[in-house]
C-alpha cells in the first residue's frame, strides 16, 4: 500500500481543495481535487502499471461543506494622534488584551480594528477610551475614529 489516495485526501482537507473565493472545502471540491491530483503523486512505474488507477472512483457525494470558510472580522479605521512621535503606544480591547501596538509610534498612527471598546495606553500620558462602531459616512465610506492623546 502506497497511501497515494490518503495523502491526496489529507492534502485536500488541509486546504489545497479550498475554494479561493469562499474559503470553504465542499464535498464536490474535494472530489474534484482528488480526481485531478491523485495521479500526480504516482511514480513512473505506477503510471506504467495498468492495474493502478490514475483517478479515484469517487461517487457523487451529497453536497455539503466539509470545512467552513474562514470568517473575516471586518476592520475599521482608527487614527491615534499623539503629542510627539517616537512614543510607545498600545491599544487594549475590552478584555484587556493588546489589539495593536507601535514602538516607536508616529505622531499620527493609523490602525484598523474590529468593532468594540478600546483603550489607548501611552506610558506617562493619560489613557484614552474609544469605541469602534463601524459607522459609515453619508457617501458610504467608513468613518475614521479619531483618538487624541495629550
Amino acid at each position: 500500500m502506497h497511501g497515494v489516495f490518503s495523502a491526496t485526501l489529507l492534502e485536500g482537507l488541509a486546504g489545497a481543495a479550498r475554494d479561493p473565493r469562499t474559503g470553504e472545502i465542499t464535498t464536490a471540491q474535494l472530489k474534484a481535487y482528488l480526481q485531478d491530483n491523485m495521479g500526480k503523486r504516482l511514480s513512473e512505474a505506477e503510471l506504467a502499471n495498468d492495474d493502478i488507477a490514475r483517478r479515484p472512483e469517487v461517487f457523487d457525494p451529497d453536497p455539503f461543506v466539509i470545512v467552513p470558510g474562514v470568517q473575516r472580522v471586518p476592520q475599521f479605521p482608527v487614527r491615534v494622534s499623539l503629542p510627539q512621535e517616537g512614543l510607545a503606544v498600545r491599544i487594549e480591547d475590552g478584555t484587556l488584551v493588546q489589539a495593536a501596538g507601535a514602538n516607536p509610534a508616529p505622531k499620527v498612527w493609523d490602525v484598523e480594528l474590529p468593532r468594540g471598546l478600546y483603550k489607548v495606553i501611552v506610558p506617562g500620558l493619560q489613557d484614552g477610551l474609544f469605541q469602534v462602531t463601524g459607522a459609515v459616512q453619508a457617501d458610504g465610506t467608513q468613518q475614521v475614529v479619531n483618538v487624541a492623546i495629550s
